[in-house]
């Protein structure tokens, strides 16, 4: 029987999907590995920053590297009367690895055992995480009498260039909770021990045929086979609950639904548009909703930038500071004019704010797709910048989100039971599209201008991305009006 190494990350993909990490360990040709979207490379990017910064919580700690002989490890801890050590790894006979963030020895001799994490709160998964380290050390002979997270203070402001670790890292004590669960994570070590080390599984379905969309593995294809077009899985805003009876009955496609089984009003348009193959629309209510705002309008998004640490003076961790706006104005007979703005540097929004405000005036309708994104960053920016804070209530007041007209008056099966642009806009407007652009999505243009903005480095490249970012921007709103005009037509002609 093989001994495979088993990390935290395969126990916690263990706890997801049992045949997906089996197949990871035992045949690896076959395993699809999950794509890390720039969203989950943004978060691993804070996560190190904040362990950087967290060392400065535990002055004179001993630093351990990657691949260092566990014998010397533990060695080291044993000759040191009390400290803090930084990521010493550690491994138990069943081949089981743990590379802890700090372990800090107490004056008892027993053990306080600390994760550092990049988010504000606490969750079951950090738990868990902790409970498997735990379980690790102590199959190496160490007591561990302590848990601890330590987590981002969400009050704290930044008041100077320099952060305070001791003000925005908060160590918060998960002792009972961990010791809770100590008894269910060994007898879930045990199994994925016993499973993922199987020479030969059922590889005929893995769990995540039971699991919406969102949770499923990434080798979902290789057990379940590819799901048909318009599978129940598209279904919009479909839950477990709802989704467990289909599958039980071994109903894949939407169209297969029976007319019986009770679906939510989208949900049951959805369907009928799929079964006629046509489009499910209100248009008396949309022609009064449309007809109810006032020109002119102005189409809005915004990009902003946040990192777990905060880097300008009167923010917070992950807050969101806008660095660039797309505007595109529509008047009652139709004339089309835009505007765009792209700060070279973080700031406070006050000069992305005039230029708005010159363009706009306190005048027409807002729109943008799904306004809570954009009314939030409003509420965030008069904090900033309160000079402006009677044109951005203005702009709150007088907001109309586009996107909920595709939420329950226009359904369509081939929004997939989204409503996101990016899935209306090419069924809508099919000759417009985010294709040909160098970013296509709000996490990389967030990377892209720090890159540009904060770290400077792009050399040569700097203009060329600063035109990336403005191109994103612009069609985004671009996609919005070609949408609303659409609507326009249809309701006139």
């Amino acid at each position: 029987m093989p001994n495979h190494k088993i990390t935290k990350t395969d126990f916690l993909g263990f706890l997801k999907c049992q045949k997906s990490i089996w197949l990871k360990k035992n045949k690896p040709q076959l395993h699809n590995e999950p794509e890390i979207d720039p969203y989950e490379m943004m978060l691993i990017k804070g996560g190190e920053e904040v362990e950087i910064l967290a060392k400065e919580l535990f002055p004179g700690h001993h630093e351990f590297s990657l691949g260092e002989d566990q014998n010397n490890i533990l060695s080291k801890i044993s000759e040191t009367a009390s400290g803090a050590f930084y990521q010493p790894s550690f491994v138990t006979e069943e081949n089981l690895f743990a590379r802890v963030d700090f372990l800090e020895k107490l004056e008892d001799g027993t053990f306080h055992l600390i994760e550092v994490k990049s988010s504000k709160n606490d969750k079951p998964e950090h738990h868990k995480d902790l409970a498997f380290q735990k379980y690790v050390l102590e199959k190496n002979g160490l007591t561990i009498s302590k848990t601890s997270i330590i987590l981002l203070n969400g009050d704290y402001t930044l008041e100077t260039d320099q952060v305070i670790p001791e003000q925005l890292l908060l160590s918060k004590d998960v002792t009972e909770v961990v010791n809770s669960i100590k008894d269910q994570t060994e007898e879930e070590i045990n199994e994925a021990v016993r499973i993922i080390n199987l020479n030969e599984i059922d590889e005929s379905s893995c769990s995540c045929l039971h699991n919406t969309k969102r949770n499923h593995c990434s080798n979902f294809e290789y057990f379940n086979g590819t799901l048909p077009p318009n599978s129940v899985f598209d279904l919009s805003g479909i839950r477990i609950g709802r989704l467990q009876p289909l599958i039980n009955q071994g109903i894949r496609k939407i169209k297969d639904i029976p007319d019986r089984f009770t679906l939510s009003p989208k949900q049951n348009k959805q369907r009928k548009s799929l079964l006629e193959e046509r489009p499910i629309v209100d248009w008396e209510n949309i022609k009064e909703i449309l007809s109810s705002l006032q020109y002119p309008l102005h189409f809005i998004d915004y990009e902003a930038y946040s990192s777990a640490i905060p880097k300008l003076v009167d923010t917070k961790a992950h807050q969101h500071l806008v660095f660039q706006v797309s505007i595109h104005t529509l008047t009652e007979d139709g004339t089309l004019t835009h505007h765009e703005y792209v700060s070279d540097q973080l700031e406070k929004p006050d000069s992305l704010l005039e230029s708005m405000k010159n363009f706009t005036g306190l005048t027409g309708t807002f729109i943008s797709w799904n306004k809570t994104y954009e009314t939030s960053r409003n509420k965030e920016m008069k904090e900033l910048a309160p000079a402006y804070g009677e044109y951005l209530d203005y702009i709150n007041d007088n907001m109309f989100d586009l996107m909920n007209i595709f939420k329950s008056d226009y359904i369509d099966f081939q929004f997939q039971g989204s409503a996101s642009i990016k899935k209306v806009l090419p069924v809508i407007i099919p000759e417009l599209s985010y294709e040909d652009l160098q970013i296509q999505n709000g996490t990389t243009a967030n990377e892209q201008w720090e890159r540009l903005a904060i770290a400077r480095n792009l050399g040569a490249d700097q203009e060329q991305v600063r035109l990336n970012l403005l191109e994103y921007c612009k069609r985004d709103t671009l996609a919005m009006v070609k949408i609303f005009q659409f609507l326009q037509n249809q309701i006139t002609n």
